[in-house]
């Protein structure tokens, strides 16, 4: 089975992306708990999952929400991005 790994997502991307899926909404500290991803690492996962077209961010609330696309969505995303790559080379 392939993993979002082998889809090009780092390590924490990975745990973000899938805590997301779990806890639904969450805010940066909340998901940085979750995933065990360090709070120091978060807003950069953060901002490369929405990179991704992964997360989006919820900039209406107040702190700021993170909220994962559909797996569907994001399976779809991740691979027309590896194709797009492999077409490259």
């Amino acid at each position: 089975m392939t993993t979002l790994r082998d889809l090009g997502l780092s390590e924490y991307e990975s745990r973000a992306y899938r805590s997301l899926l779990e806890t639904g909404p969450t805010t940066a500290k909340e998901l940085s708990r979750a995933s065990d991803v360090p709070m120091g690492r978060i807003y950069d996962v953060l901002n490369s999952l929405e990179t991704h077209s992964l997360v989006r961010s919820q900039a209406a609330s107040r702190p700021k929400k993170y909220a994962a696309v559909e797996p569907e969505t994001a399976l779809d995303r991740l691979l027309a991005d590896k194709k797009r790559e492999l077409d490259e080379q």
